[in-house]
């Protein structure tokens, strides 16, 4: 445009000089040449755009419409690629499937060799995943069945000492191997993040001359990437595993909150109290009283099997079968008898429980008792200055058995004036006691024997007292209820 201004003023004006118009004319015409050529080259000449291969399945997971370009060819660039790749992996696919692309990826660069990943677990060798192009020349995953698979598995068997590599610093290097045949070569590398050996790559390849410097490098370095995508898988489902349990602890500890009574019962002519001391995480004790006709009173106390949220949920369940079942029930054998039948007509084997079922009557001094598995109560006599063991049948767990069964039974106690119950569960006698790994039921009689005779509260405070020394002020790991009944 300049050399055509120049020109036209030189003819019309006259006053630009000849040399300078003839080179403005110059300029002019080479440009004419050079817009002529870029009109007239040839499509094919034209550069192109690179394949777009993988899909928003493989994507993070916060942009639906994500897609990544295809995978470059083996270079310098290649394992950048990987890493960038292995860092987008969404983090809530599971182990097989992040291992699967990991590896169909590292096919479509190293695409003559067949790529097999396996974990190491106390000895153990576990095949996860693998990849390798079929006769199309389509990246498949490899299923655990394949012969290569077992082939593989005995090869590192016999290449590494399974039981002490997770301990030893020896395997932090690349291991080559032979696989039989002259030309076929395989190479074992290791996943290693901080020296934390979380599994082991096998690269087979029937190429000759495949390993070289470049290629293996390549291998390292995606390793080393696939490392820091399992360390992130681990501590991503680790962490979702703690939000769930701490949702599951709260859920569990607002559901026992409903069904566990915070205070004891009162009936005429008894004095009862009520100690209890639940572990963090709740490990099944319960109790209920549950007021009868004829001024009676039925004190429920037991142990289920199981612990956190599944307790939670079964005495959920618990309650409402007894809340159910107790209006045709007056005794404590006719309630565990009703309850046996509807846990085993339900198939509810998958949790058990322990439970003693005792009736007390207002200004009376004979108590029912009935036992399904659980402890023999103690029998506080203090005019006599003795607590007694009672010979009382002890029958089996509810739910543990649907045949064969013998049907429970009532069992009367005598009691005296100032006599008293006390009724515990397994986890009183689970306390440590001067090294030992249990506190019996004879520590537990001695202790409660050398007490001297006080109201209900006073004798269990003081008792629960004297367990907390014994247990030396540690956390409780067992649930342990304690219920006193004393006649007046």
């Amino acid at each position: 445009m300049a050399g055509l201004i120049v020109s036209l003023r030189a003819m019309l004006y006259h006053d630009i000089g000849a040399t300078l118009a003839v080179a403005a004319l110059i300029m002019m015409l080479a440009a004419l040449a050079v817009t002529v050529f870029m009109l007239t080259r040839p499509q094919s000449a034209a550069a192109t755009e690179p394949e777009e291969t993988l899909t928003n399945s493989i994507a993070s997971g916060n942009n639906p419409t994500a897609i990544f370009p295809a995978a470059p060819a083996a270079g310098s660039l290649s394992a950048a690629w990987l890493q960038h790749f292995l860092h987008l992996l969404n983090p809530e696919k599971s182990l097989p499937d992040k291992v699967g692309l990991a590896l169909q990826q590292l096919a479509e660069i190293v695409s003559e060799g067949t790529h097999l990943y396996f974990t190491i677990d106390d000895g153990n060798l576990h095949y996860v995943n693998g990849s390798r192009r079929d006769a199309q020349g389509k990246c498949v995953l490899i299923p655990s069945g394949d012969t290569l698979v077992e082939e593989t598995d005995e090869k590192i068997r016999s290449c590494i000492d399974l039981r002490t590599v997770r301990r030893s610093e020896s395997f932090y290097n690349h291991l080559p191997f032979a696989t039989g045949n002259r030309n076929d070569g395989g190479m074992l590398l290791p996943v290693v993040f901080f020296n934390s050996l979380h599994g082991v790559l096998a690269t087979l390849t029937t190429a000759p001359a495949f390993f070289t410097k470049e290629r293996v490098d390549l291998l390292g370095s995606f390793c080393s990437g696939m490392a820091l995508m399992l360390e992130n898988h681990d501590l991503f489902h680790a962490t979702a595993a703690a939000r769930q349990n701490e949702a599951e602890r709260l859920l569990a500890k607002s559901l026992l909150a409903e069904i566990l009574p915070r205070s004891a019962a009162a009936l005429r002519g008894w004095e009862i109290a009520q100690v209890v001391d639940y572990a963090p995480e709740h490990s099944g004790d319960f109790h209920a009283w549950i007021n009868l006709p004829g001024e009676k009173l039925m004190i429920v106390i037991g142990k289920c099997s199981g612990q956190g949220l599944n307790t939670a949920l079964f005495l959920t369940r618990f309650k409402t079968m007894v809340s159910c079942l107790i209006e045709r029930c007056p005794s404590p054998a006719d309630l565990l008898n009703q309850l046996s039948a509807f846990m085993n007509s339900e198939n509810m084997h998958d949790l058990f429980a322990t439970v003693a079922a005792l009736v007390i009557k207002a200004a009376e001094r004979t108590a029912t008792l009935s036992l399904a598995g659980h402890p023999a109560p103690l029998i506080n006599r203090t005019r006599s200055g003795y607590v007694e063991i009672p010979q009382v049948e002890s029958g089996v767990p509810l739910g543990l058995f649907n045949k064969g069964v013998e049907p429970y039974k009532n069992q009367t106690i005598q009691l005296l004036p100032g006599d008293g119950i006390l009724l515990y569960t397994e986890g009183v006698t689970e306390f440590p006691s001067g090294g030992r790994e249990r506190f019996s039921l004879e520590d537990l009689r001695l202790m409660l024997d050398k007490l001297p005779e006080e109201s209900a509260n006073l004798m269990l405070a003081n008792l629960s007292g004297q367990l907390q020394i014994v247990n030396s002020g540690r956390e409780t790991a067992e649930d342990h209820t304690l219920i006193y009944a004393k006649s007046e």
